[in-house]
């Protein structure tokens, strides 16, 4: 962007080092030498709105009014006469809000007026990317977004396809809503939660965008059964809307659970990477004999979901999210032996709630672990390890295998 300044602060010193710099106009950044409603009311309104949802429906930008160009290039900034600039903003902001459609939400864009001489000004109006967008300019019908030479009309299909797009945008808020409502609960020991063993927990969540909206629900009876995360079964149970299944720790408390909803919610929860080693409490990275390990834990809790989803017959994106709870004080052990001030990173998670972004699944169990290994290295860059997890080499699983009863998992 060519200012570091809010529009309200700018000067005339800022345009003029544009022309200087010869900042042509581009994806985000536009010229123009006036906008006079009162001598061409009908095209100059159509410019001014088509100008600024370009804007909008793209990365966002400048729109500066006032300013000449030759082939793209600022040459003058001899602003153009105005009566009263507080009026005309108002004027500009009230065309912007009644000639759209979905209508611009507020601040998105604020519009600046810079004096010139005697009654000449030049006007910046500043456009951020609209989480509405696409909007459509309803004076005649058109939608615009931006190229590398400036504002272009948006076809058909290319509506369609940032419709798509929000849509998608929509759901995956809705699933990101649904995790948080989960981790709540958890966090919390609520429900099924209540049952287990105090400390950190590691949950994998997989979430099918088919759960979103009106959908038939699955009878309970006929889900599979899911896993718990890192382990095997010690025992299964239903109710009217989910199937779920155990593993117990040295008492009646459990150490993870695996939870299949009929809306298509799977949950895989459980605590055995985490451990106390040298009195400092540790997040296991490799997989070992006693346990798979975070990395592991987490691909084969996926791997295991997609089977279920595929069982099912869930089609269409798929979003799965990690969150480790009550894991503040947690730092990495990637097994080497050594106190973790050796470490390459040696910062705690330092949180009670971390979560990773969502990875977008394919429906492949084979390709899992590279889907997996970037929302996995948020999780050790959260812990000052620059180069993610130890378990990965060039994009590649190379961490160790996993079996469970004898069958390979990873």
């Amino acid at each position: 962007m060519p200012f570091d300044s809010s529009v309200d602060d700018l000067s005339l010193e800022d345009i003029h080092d544009l022309i200087d710099q010869g900042v042509d106009e581009g994806k985000t950044i536009e010229y123009k030498r006036e906008l006079n409603l009162n001598r061409y009311p009908a095209k100059h309104k159509q410019t001014l709105v088509g100008k600024v949802i370009s804007l909008a429906n793209d990365d966002g930008g400048y729109c500066i009014v006032g300013v000449d160009e030759d082939c793209g290039v600022p040459q003058h900034a001899e602003g153009f006469e105005v009566d009263d600039p507080d009026t005309l903003k108002e004027q500009w902001g009230s065309i912007l809000r009644t000639n759209t459609d979905p209508q611009l939400p507020p601040g998105v864009f604020d519009i600046g007026s810079i004096h010139v001489t005697d009654n000449n000004y030049i006007f910046v109006i500043e456009v951020d990317q609209s989480w509405r967008a696409p909007h459509r300019e309803t004076m005649n019908n058109s939608f615009y977004a931006r190229s590398p030479t400036g504002k272009v009309e948006l076809t058909v299909e290319e509506v369609r396809h940032r419709i798509l797009g929000t849509e998608k945008l929509d759901m995956l808020e809705e699933l990101k809503q649904l995790r948080d409502d989960r981790i709540g609960l958890i966090h919390n020991r609520d429900g099924l939660a209540s049952a287990l063993e105090p400390g950190a927990m590691t949950v994998v969540h997989v979430l099918p965008t088919a759960m979103i909206g009106d959908i038939d629900h699955i009878p309970a009876s006929t889900l599979p059964v899911p896993k718990p995360l890192g382990d095997t079964i010690n025992g299964d149970d239903m109710t009217a809307e989910a199937r779920y299944a155990w593993t117990r720790g040295g008492g009646d408390d459990w150490y993870a659970y695996g939870l299949l909803r009929n809306d298509g919610l799977y949950e895989a929860v459980g605590n055995r990477m985490f451990s106390l080693w040298n009195d400092e409490s540790m997040i296991q990275a490799k997989v070992s004999r006693q346990n798979m390990g975070l990395d592991a834990s987490i691909i084969v809790g996926v791997q295991r979901a997609l089977s279920a989803f595929e069982e099912l017959g869930f089609t269409g994106p798929i979003y799965t999210f990690i969150s480790l709870l009550d894991a503040a004080e947690y730092k990495l052990d990637d097994s080497r032996g050594l106190p973790s001030t050796f470490l390459p990173g040696n910062r705690t998670i330092g949180t009670d709630v971390f979560t990773t972004p969502p990875a977008e699944l394919t429906t492949s169990t084979d390709t899992i672990a590279t889907e997996l290994e970037p929302i996995i290295n948020t999780i050790y860059h959260q812990m000052s390890w620059e180069d993610g997890s130890p378990n990965y080499t060039d994009g590649e699983w190379t961490g160790g295998s996993v079996k469970i009863n004898s069958k390979q998992l990873l």
